[in-house]
């Protein structure tokens, strides 16, 4: 798909799993200037750092993070702080999970919280702390903000019912918060990815929603 994002700024956060690292490629390819960051401090820095490389290499500007989603005040803080060091956001993608397999009757509490947290809270407070970002760019210079929230569908998964309610909550706050920003330069969308999905696939369909008017509207990725 041939769509232009010269002159862009994104975020990408959850850069380390596959959907994530593959829309952030597609976004730099596109020609945007891409932050990417990892949701937890272990490994997944590393492969969020893989995609900063990859990034840097196609000519485009970039940056890596930690963002620990869990805390609405430090998603607030990195966000603001990723707008002031690429120069603004114009495109935001949420993409980080929690595929945490535990049968019902055996989750702990601990561990539903951080299946809520991850797979649901996350996203919201990404979302809010992009539309703050997005009323800054509306009232410097009346451009619009493309909010993009990114799903692994689990559906029918063993143990995943915990994680799949998380999830659908996620998705119908896609067409809730779509048809709040209606009135606003925000543009909310949200992609529900099979488990099988190509990564052409994945990355084809986010590259769409760029160029769409629609908001609200979550696509599912076979």
């Amino acid at each position: 798909m041939n769509v232009d994002l010269n002159g862009r700024k994104a975020m990408v956060v959850g850069a380390e799993f596959e959907a994530g690292g593959a829309i952030a490629l597609a976004l730099a390819e596109a020609g945007a200037d891409v932050a990417v960051c990892a949701i937890q401090p272990d490994e997944s820095v590393l492969r969020s750092r893989k995609a900063k490389r990859a990034i840097e290499a196609m000519g485009r500007r970039s940056a890596e993070y930690v963002m620990d989603v869990m805390l609405g005040r430090n998603v607030q803080v990195t966000t603001r702080q990723v707008a002031k060091e690429m120069g603004g956001l114009d495109l935001v993608v949420s993409a980080g999970e929690l595929p945490l397999e535990a049968p019902l009757d055996k989750i702990t509490e601990t561990d539903l919280a951080r299946v809520v947290a991850l797979n649901f809270s996350s996203h919201l407070f990404v979302i809010r702390s992009a539309a703050s970002e997005f009323a800054r760019n509306e009232e410097r210079d009346g451009s619009r903000g493309q909010l993009l929230l990114v799903t692994r569908d689990r559906t029918g998964s063993a143990g995943m019912a915990a994680v799949v309610g998380a999830q659908a909550g996620a998705l119908q706050l896609v067409r809730e918060a779509g048809r709040e920003f209606a009135a606003s330069a925000i543009q909310m969308n949200g992609l529900s990815v099979a488990p099988a999905a190509s990564t052409e696939a994945i990355t084809a369909a986010a590259l769409g929603l760029t160029v769409r008017e629609a908001t609200g509207e979550v696509v599912e990725v076979a």
